[in-house]
């Protein structure tokens, strides 16, 4: 298990890469010292308002500059705010490592989603009520305020479920940049672009974390609580080795990890959605065709 002493703020200390080859369950994940927790809280709030300031001057800039429609505008500015994000995926991928401390990560998310929040509300006032995308902000707007107020209250192991959730967000966040690319340059290699690097990020580069909180899951929930065997074919196929889950102390922690949970389900709907579209397009279908095929 990873020493609890570990300075998280340096990028050197924490390689994904490394981690899942060593880590059987989330309360082995890397965790901080309460020093470095109070030290992270200050860089996210740092982060959040460093995001959001970028998000608005990039929506007024290029506003003002393109007069173009409100939703483009707003994908403008949310592909601004998810350079960092796209830059910090490629390094995860490269390298195992990120590029700055976790606390200024989360608090960019934070601000990300505050504009985005807010853009949500824009296009309700125009009419328009999109569902998933409102239900998504929600979720993020909570780990975002969550983490703002309970982050150096929770009990050291907590720690652990907290980090290991906010590395699985910031690599779900490395498709934000082509997202927003797409609505403002429409062409079909910056769409296949999204297509790879959606379904890379939110279904492929989570396998490792939910191979991992399956365990947890089945474990804690299974044997530890209900007292049920679980066949030693199912070890065998979440991995080698058992160890030992330790169950979160919060209730905050309860509530981020059933968030955290709705948010992947929804990604990985979504990457088949896009997979669908991806598909309709190259072969020469679209929505109403498909429907009067069926």
């Amino acid at each position: 298990m990873f020493e609890l002493t570990m300075d998280v703020a340096d990028r050197s200390n924490v390689n994904m890469h490394e981690v899942f080859g060593r880590i059987l369950h989330i309360s082995e994940y890397p965790r901080a010292e309460a020093a470095d927790r109070h030290r992270e809280l200050a860089i996210f709030f740092e982060g959040a308002v460093f995001a959001t300031l970028l998000g608005i001057g990039s929506h007024y800039v290029y506003g003002r500059i393109t007069k173009q429609d409100v939703k483009t505008v707003s994908s403008f500015a949310m592909m601004a705010m998810g350079t960092y994000f796209f830059a910090s995926w490629v390094s995860m991928m490269y390298d195992g490592r990120y590029l700055v401390s976790p606390g200024f990560e989360a608090g960019m998310c934070m601000g990300y989603e505050v504009y985005a929040f807010i853009m949500e509300f824009v296009y309700l006032y125009n009419g328009r009520f999109r569902k998933d995308f409102m239900f998504h902000h929600v979720l993020c707007m909570f780990f975002s305020v969550a983490t703002a107020y309970a982050w150096v209250q929770i009990p050291d192991l907590d720690v652990s479920y907290w980090f290991f959730v906010w590395r699985s967000i910031c690599y779900m966040l490395g498709s934000n940049f082509l997202a927003n690319a797409r609505l403002v340059h429409n062409t079909n290699a910056v769409n296949l672009s999204f297509a790879i690097n959606f379904v890379v990020s939110r279904v492929y580069n989570q396998m490792p974390f939910v191979k991992i909180a399956l365990r947890d899951a089945i474990e804690i929930g299974l044997e530890q609580n209900l007292k049920v065997q679980v066949p030693p074919a199912v070890w065998q196929v979440l991995g080698e080795g058992r160890g030992k889950a330790v169950m979160w102390q919060s209730h905050w922690t309860t509530a981020l990890v059933i968030a955290w949970a709705l948010l992947v389900l929804l990604n990985f709907f979504w990457s088949f959605k896009v997979i669908q579209v991806m598909y309709w397009k190259l072969t020469g279908q679209t929505r109403s065709t498909k429907k009067k095929t069926t």
